[in-house]
């Protein structure tokens, strides 16, 4: 028998008046590991038979239910045929609070039937008994009459929203209320489940199912997801939500281990979202990444701009180098002039670059542009045309550089001064020749 029966109703009966917050208690010190409530006839005695047992309680409203295993065929054929209409509980108090002791059902005395379990020595306790009388067709009756209730409210809500909004319908028809009219067994049992799952209570005003607004939104984006209240789905909802829960009537239909849950969630949330306290954080954070940023593009443009001083400097050091060369092929730049350090001279010029030398008004130049001028000017100190009577016969000029010129740029000086005497051109074409090979 696995179905849920109505075994006891909240209200005011012989032996006091019981709340839903009884009920609660009931089902909170149920333990089906330590002691499973037997199901009985009548109000047994302590060799009296079980015909089955409580396996799980759940309220709903103002009732208590049960879900019976373990039961036997008999008995099971005595329920269908309607012989125990009526039922009673046992209750106890124990450290304060009720627990279910046994359910018993009232009507036919049955017959002696072997193999049934004994009750355990716990239904020896000392307890209310209460007796529940049920009419099975009264309450098929009512809900049929309440479901027909609900469903009017459902649909006048729904023409509100659709007439004049939903701020409106909340006036009138708030959902909450609607949804506890509405809600079916199966609805309230998930909140259950969601109640146990999420450790927060059903609260009075709470959503039993998500609201349309959110139907869209998952239960773990809601702070209260067990009655669906701050939604904090997004930045928007996650900063409505902080500000209603910083609201401290907010926060009080909430037990104190409740509003710790709610708090981290939040916390997780406006963390997600950069809000409040992580907006700065993250600003923090964002401005130390933009320095090391900032600092590791200076670095890469100091070597940058290392770089293309060194490239500089080895452009005006083959300028000069062919400057030199073509000097030395119209015989105005004698080797000796080379080993005094003449090249080195005219490199440690190109730092000079800058400072200028003033003729006139209109002429301004360099001191290097000024000491190839001053070169070219030189008259020549080697006159190949009076030995020579063939341009191609012309001696090869071998500059001897310094040391301090590498091997590559005299392998280069080399090929060039090769190249000229073999095709007829200046040493300055060769070389410009065998450069744009290179590149």
């Amino acid at each position: 028998m696995t179905g849920w029966i109505e075994i006891f109703r909240a209200g005011e009966y012989p032996q006091g008046t019981f709340t839903e917050e009884d009920i609660d208690e009931m089902i909170e010190t149920f333990n089906p590991a330590e002691y499973e409530p037997p199901v009985v006839v009548g109000h047994p005695r302590d060799d009296s038979p079980a015909w089955g047992w409580v396996k799980e309680l759940k309220r709903i409203g103002k009732s208590l239910y049960a879900r019976f295993g373990d039961m036997t065929q008999e008995f099971i054929a005595w329920l269908d045929k309607k012989l125990y209409k009526n039922r009673s509980i046992k209750i106890a108090k124990e450290n304060g609070k009720w627990r279910l002791i046994h359910v018993g059902f009232l009507g036919a005395t049955p017959p002696a039937i072997k193999g049934l379990s004994p009750l355990p020595a716990f239904s020896s306790i000392e307890g209310v008994e209460i007796e529940f009388q049920l009419d099975e067709t009264v309450q098929i009756e009512e809900r049929i009459k309440w479901t027909a209730v609900k469903n009017i409210f459902k649909r006048m809500r729904e023409w509100i929203i659709e007439r004049f909004g939903l701020e409106e319908a909340n006036k009138v028809l708030p959902g909450y209320d609607v949804e506890q009219f509405a809600a079916t067994e199966e609805e309230r049992e998930a909140q259950q489940k969601r109640s146990k799952k999420y450790r927060i209570g059903i609260k009075e005003g709470g959503h039993v199912t998500k609201p349309k607004e959110w139907e869209d939104v998952d239960d773990d984006d809601f702070l209260d997801p067990v009655n669906y209240r701050y939604p904090v789905h997004d930045e928007e909802h996650t900063r409505a939500a902080a500000r209603y829960w910083g609201v401290e009537k907010n926060r009080a239909p909430y037990s104190k281990e409740e509003q710790e849950i709610i708090t981290r969630q939040l916390e997780e949330k406006m963390k997600k979202f950069k809000i409040g306290k992580y907006r700065e954080e993250e600003k923090e954070m964002t401005e130390k990444i933009i320095m090391e940023r900032e600092a590791e593009l200076q670095e890469e443009l100091k070597k940058k701009d290392q770089e293309i001083e060194r490239l500089k400097k080895e452009k005006n050091r083959i300028e000069t180098k062919i400057f030199l060369d073509n000097l030395a092929s119209q015989g105005k730049f004698l080797p000796a002039w080379e080993k005094m350090g003449i090249f080195e001279f005219m490199d440690a010029l190109q730092s000079l670059e800058t400072a200028e030398i003033q003729f006139s008004e209109s002429e301004k130049i360099n001191p290097l542009q000024w000491f190839k001028r001053f070169l070219e000017k030189m008259p020549k100190f080697v006159e190949f045309a009076e030995v020579c009577k063939d341009e191609k016969e012309k001696p090869e000029m071998k500059t001897q550089f310094s040391k301090n010129v590498d091997e590559e740029r005299l392998m280069l000086h080399e090929e060039a001064t090769k190249l000229s005497k073999k095709e007829s051109i200046t040493y300055r074409d060769a070389l410009l020749k065998i450069l744009k090979k290179e590149v």
